[in-house]
């Protein structure tokens, strides 16, 4: 069992990988874009996993993993903040090239209206959990950061919101996979001292959160490169 959270990332990575060399995506030539946009969301990411791992929020079960720490952290959540990035820009890229329509009908018909239910579902939680720091840091953050997208780059939110749509089945999977959804004892346990209680099967509300504020970031990364540094237009 101790090889489960290592299998878990080498299956995310798994099929992204394979699926790179598509003639029509060609995701592979994004490679070079990807590494600098993995290595500035890992540079953010990871500090803040190490630091509510210290204060307890979370913890890993030893049985799931190599025994090999990095950074203080299991190596297996290191290979995380890499895996998971490079699958879900790949996501990013296949929605861009295969359903531009899609991002043209959310822009024009619902870009606002789900700007509105984000806001409403997450100052509700806001002020319930207040008392709850993890809760509270997640939620106000996805919530500072989504607005401040919507209005400073308006232009790429309807993409990465349908992509964000697609990465939450694998997600869903994964996450599950993680908070013991397939296992006796989950891979990474939550205190309840720090979060709302509220999960979606086995995965803790707050992970949904987590991962639209990781993504979204990661995305602003990839973007912003190409698009100030590399002067190129993406979309």
């Amino acid at each position: 069992m101790e090889y489960y959270y290592l299998g878990l990332n080498i299956f995310s990575i798994l099929c992204p990988l394979v699926l790179s060399f598509d003639k029509n995506v060609r995701y592979i030539t994004k490679w070079k874009y990807s590494v600098i946009s993995i290595i500035a969301s890992f540079l953010i990411f990871l500090p803040w996993d190490l630091h509510f791992h210290k204060k307890g929020v979370w913890w890993f079960n030893e049985k799931y993993t190599l025994g090999i720490d990095v950074f203080g952290l299991p190596l297996e959540e290191n290979l995380f903040f890499i895996a998971i990035p490079f699958a879900c820009i790949f996501v990013l890229e296949c929605v861009k090239h295969y359903l531009p329509n899609w991002v043209k009908f959310v822009d024009n018909k619902i870009n606002w209206l789900w700007l509105l239910l984000f806001n409403v579902v997450t100052i509700t939680l806001l002020i319930i959990y207040w008392d709850k720091l993890y809760s509270y840091t997640v939620f106000g953050l996805s919530l500072i950061l989504i607005n401040c997208c919507a209005i400073f780059a308006r232009k790429f939110i309807p993409l990465c919101l349908i992509s964000l749509g697609f990465i939450f089945m694998p997600f869903f999977l994964i996450n599950g996979a993680l908070t013991g959804g397939f296992t006796e004892e989950p891979v990474v346990i939550y205190s309840n001292d720090f979060i709302s209680g509220i999960r979606v099967w086995t995965i803790p509300i707050e992970d949904f959160y987590y991962n639209t504020l990781m993504m979204i970031s990661l995305f602003y990364f990839y973007f912003f490169y190409q698009i100030r540094i590399l002067k190129k237009e993406i979309i």
